[in-house]
């Protein structure tokens, strides 16, 4: 055997060698392209699943969006026509609240008048009579008739409607910006 022989033989075997290399990466490659190939038909499979489940979903999300938004058309109906009522309460408070002032007042011109009526009972006038005696006043003012205290009654139910009138006239003059 001469060297070109044992050169060819080297040759041959590693080319042998190469070729079952190759042959070896090739069904490794073989198989890898199999399951990618299986992994791509599984994940087209899925993301149909999750087509046809997105597009259930976002169906129901509409109708439910379509229901709420009725819900809340409704729900502010109401409470536009709740409005007045909360007017109503507030007139309701401000009229309770003249009643309470005009009471209060009423109390306050009772408890003065007492009070003057007490003062002029006790500061009663000292005056000389024509014999020259000291002779104490004892003539007082008589206590209002009822007529006189329906009188301020009726004056103080007139301070109250002036009032009440003139809180109406405000609020009707005052620009309503939530119409």
């Amino acid at each position: 055997m001469t060297w070109g022989e044992i050169a060819g033989i080297i040759a041959a075997v590693a080319f042998a060698a190469l070729v079952v290399a190759l042959i070896m990466l090739i069904r490794q490659v073989t198989q890898t392209i199999k399951e990618v190939t299986k992994t791509v038909d599984e994940a087209n499979q899925t993301i149909a699943i999750l087509r046809r489940d997105v597009d259930g979903l976002s169906v129901e999300t509409q109708g439910l969006l379509n229901k709420t938004n009725q819900l809340m058309d409704d729900v502010n109906g109401k409470l536009s026509h709740l409005d007045p009522l909360f007017s109503a309460v507030g007139e309701v408070g401000t009229s309770v609240s003249d009643v309470n002032e005009g009471a209060r007042d009423l109390v306050g011109n009772i408890k003065d008048r007492v009070a003057n009526k007490e003062a002029s009972q006790t500061d009663a006038p000292i005056t000389t009579s024509d014999k020259g005696g000291v002779v104490v006043d004892t003539e007082r003012p008589s206590s209002p008739t009822i007529k006189e205290r329906f009188g301020q009654a009726a004056s103080t139910a007139e301070g109250l409607m002036k009032k009440w009138k003139v809180r109406q006239t405000e609020e009707k003059s005052k620009v309503k910006t939530f119409e």
